[in-house]
């Protein structure tokens, strides 16, 4: 299989360089992967974001034109996170300021968001865009108002993750769940505050993709739920299971301590191990695809993907979904 997997490599260099367009190299130094539910951006050592996919609506740069490959972002200072809502995409930077750009808010250009104090983490509803502060207070602005409006203090709340139906949830510093909805809190009709989720406890790690919250446990338990519904969970995983979860019931991915990586895909029913992976150090999960980064800080992604992959090519050359191709950008 390595054999297979080093030629479809060499198949997509030859491809590339081949046709119109320029001769491709895979991305090194890579810290991290963010997904959207296509495409997504691998942040390099030296905070530069290499960024893929759909770009008819500026979602990535000004060009309009479909990223097969990763092309690097222009932002003023080092990205720490980045990532993409209904309205807008956002780059978190290592000095605490956020920067946002896309058709919504009428520049393809990054603009900086006023009056926010210095981010550590951001999150993303569906008409809205938040950051949790150093200070642990929660700011939130809309495509109308790229100024930040603070909501309230959050001082017991360690991490964040916010779905596309206006929910955001956060793990608390005692391993409970507490959940509120961006809608009534930004109207001010409704005095909104976080309440806590009953029956959740020892929750290590919380994810979200589309209307999915999934909370990794202590034990290595896995539960998921709707965003509208988190008295109705669903048992993903056991306890004793992997070291890291993402993704949706519909289809998630596993990594475990040996840094292998696995997925579940909802229309086969089965769970396949992914090939052409080694020492994984953190993986990212979108619509039907993956990405990881892995110890030797590469980029590599696999899925069943409309050319989303960031390997250079379109759907129909990607015959196997459970090989790994590394992530290309321009030499």
């Amino acid at each position: 299989m390595r054999s297979a997997h080093w030629r479809l490599v060499a198949g997509v260099l030859s491809f590339a360089a081949g046709g119109c367009s320029p001769a491709l190299t895979p991305i090194d130094a890579v810290t991290s992967v963010w997904v959207a539910p296509r495409g997504g951006c691998a942040i390099r050592a030296d905070g530069v974001a290499w960024c893929w996919g759909p770009n008819e609506n500026q979602e990535i740069d000004a060009s309009g034109q479909y990223r097969l490959y990763a092309v690097p972002l222009s932002l003023p200072a080092p990205v720490t996170q980045i990532g993409r809502g209904t309205e807008a995409t956002c780059a978190l930077l290592a000095d605490g300021a956020v920067h946002c750009w896309g058709p919504d808010i009428r520049s393809a250009e990054p603009r900086r968001i006023e009056e926010l104090t210095p981010a550590a983490e951001l999150l993303f509803g569906w008409h809205e865009v938040c950051a949790l502060g150093r200070d642990s207070s929660l700011s939130c602005w809309t495509k109308d108002d790229l100024r930040a409006r603070r909501m309230f203090a959050w001082p017991e709340v360690k991490h964040v993750a916010g779905a596309a139906d206006e929910r955001v949830c956060g793990v608390m510093v005692g391993g409970t769940v507490e959940c509120l909805r961006l809608d009534f809190l930004l109207s001010g009709l409704i005095d909104e505050r976080p309440r806590a989720v009953e029956g959740l406890a020892e929750v290590e790690s919380l994810t979200s993709v589309g209307g999915y919250f999934c909370a990794t446990h202590t034990d290595g338990a896995v539960d998921c739920w709707d965003g509208q519904t988190p008295d109705t969970r669903t048992r993903v995983l056991p306890p004793g299971s992997k070291l890291e979860f993402a993704g949706t019931p519909d289809y998630y991915c596993t990594r475990d301590a040996d840094g292998a990586v696995a997925c579940w895909d909802g229309i086969y029913k089965e769970t396949r191990p992914v090939t052409g992976l080694s020492r994984v150090t953190s993986i990212a999960v979108g619509s039907s695809f993956g990405c990881a980064a892995t110890a030797d800080q590469r980029a590599l992604c696999w899925g069943f993907s409309d050319g989303t992959l960031g390997n250079g090519l379109a759907e129909e050359l990607n015959r196997d979904p459970w090989l790994a191709t590394p992530l290309l950008r321009a030499k």
